[in-house]
């Protein structure tokens, strides 16, 4: 495993400070329509991740006050429908119509001066595709996308809706404040650390999968990387540099990769890159 260590490392990039939670509307324009609904009307500002057969994410957009949204199909294999409140829903194959979301049978989330929240130390990052935006704030929910450039916000899943992730299953972050968000290059990837855990995800914060043994990367001044390296990019891991050592955890980039993510120290084996 450590010779996957061994591939180039590339910087995460941070953003400026911007806004937070206007009123919605829909930046893309493409050539499938698809409206989000529920038992009771249409969902307003529910999140619509576009994904290939490998599980890469290919297009997100926020749906508008009708819950309309307009993608992107090319290449689509699967969208991953998620709304607060709501169950999130996977929909295979991708097709125009309406897409139904059932209503959380879970605690339903209230949202807490979610307009003007503070955005956290580190707290705010750029995904690699273009308009695409998350921040952590000090309000519930606290993390928060956008794909219009700061257009429109919308909170992630959390476990006030669905079944909290864990390393062996996709799921929805806790209900717990969020520290630092960072990002990759390849667009829908974004991770975040809480308190004791780190969570990643590869479809624009649908979903969410935590990394095992974050409780082991001690030290201070904790500082977060996802690079990608090897010749086609193929290596996905995440770094944790502290004040003690370098840790690192091999992050799955395929649907069919079920290897449950771990941290474990790598300070003795790339001391190189530790300085």
């Amino acid at each position: 495993m450590f010779r996957r260590f061994t591939r180039s490392i590339a910087a995460v990039a941070s953003v400026a400070t911007i806004g937070l939670f206007a009123i919605p509307e829909v930046a893309h324009a493409a050539n499938v329509d698809i409206t989000v609904s529920g038992a009771d009307g249409a969902i307003a500002r529910a999140m619509v991740a576009v994904l290939n057969a490998d599980g890469d994410a290919i297009d997100s957009v926020i749906a508008d006050s009708t819950g309309k949204v307009t993608i992107d199909d090319t290449g689509a294999a699967s969208l991953v429908v998620a709304a607060n409140g709501y169950q999130t829903k996977v929909v295979t194959p991708v097709a125009a119509g309406t897409v139904t979301l059932t209503v959380s049978t879970k605690s339903k989330l209230s949202f807490s001066n979610a307009y003007g929240g503070q955005i956290k130390p580190n707290g705010l990052a750029a995904d690699g595709e273009s308009g695409v935006f998350y921040a952590t704030t000090d309000a519930q929910p606290s993390v928060w996308r956008t794909t219009d450039y700061a257009g429109t916000w919308a909170p992630v899943p959390t476990s006030a809706d669905s079944t909290e992730a864990t390393a062996a299953a996709a799921g929805a972050m806790p209900q717990e404040n969020a520290n630092e968000v960072f990002t990759s290059a390849v667009p829908g990837e974004v991770a975040v650390n809480t308190n004791q855990s780190l969570y990643f995800s590869r479809t624009y914060g649908n979903t969410w999968t935590k990394i095992d043994n974050y409780n082991t990367v001690t030290g201070q001044n904790k500082k977060h990387f996802w690079v990608h390296g090897g010749s086609s990019g193929d290596s996905s891991i995440i770094f944790v540099r502290t004040s003690t050592g370098l840790f690192a955890a091999v992050v799955p980039d395929s649907v069919t990769d079920t290897t449950p993510p771990s941290f474990v120290n790598v300070t003795a084996t790339l001391g190189s890159f530790y300085a």
